[in-house]
């Protein structure tokens, strides 16, 4: 088996002369090893985070969209670029106007849920405000704090809940 190495080389001098050669062999496989892996490992999750049929995306403390995936994008006909703006800050995809959450008290609640009682906000929405198709979207809104005074992010997942509620509602009225 292989192993990899890095080696440090400098010059001993007795003043202007070289008298000897000081060298330093570090056995870094273990280290080279670890982060073949950790890439692998990065790669596995962005494939499975990009190839979901459920629309993911990340969106920060002021509900600004900083990633999605192809499903999200489906689902609200977003193109990302378009989407995160020239600052990459998600200026025109707004989470809290995706949730078409249009009362502080509702906003207020999901933030209390997602980040101090540490819970999942759940909830529907039927509107969007450039949309025209008539969809009915389930959402399920995570809180992310990695730790402490690091930033605050926002993981949602959401789906195409249109035909469900449809079928639904047409239950509804046959029982009637």
């Amino acid at each position: 088996s292989f192993s990899d190495y890095k080696i440090n080389s400098s010059p001993i001098l007795e003043g202007d002369v070289i008298v000897g050669i000081r060298t330093c062999i570090f056995d870094v496989s273990e280290r080279k090893r670890a982060m073949a892996e950790l890439k692998a490992g990065e790669e596995r999750f962005r494939m499975i985070f990009q190839e979901s049929p459920i629309g993911l995306a990340l969106f920060d403390e002021k509900g600004r969209l900083i990633e999605g995936n192809q499903a999200f994008a489906g689902l609200f006909e977003i193109d990302f670029e378009t989407a995160l703006g020239p600052t990459g800050q998600g200026e025109t995809a707004n989470l809290f106007n995706l949730l078409s959450l249009d009362s502080e008290e509702i906003l207020s609640s999901m933030t209390e849920n997602v980040f101090r009682c540490n819970r999942e906000f759940t909830t529907e929405s039927s509107k969007y405000p450039t949309d025209s198709r008539n969809r009915f979207y389930e959402w399920t809104v995570s809180g992310i704090e990695p730790r402490q005074g690091a930033k605050r992010w926002y993981l949602a997942q959401v789906q195409d809940a249109t035909e469900r509620k449809a079928a639904e509602t047409a239950r509804i009225k046959e029982a009637e």
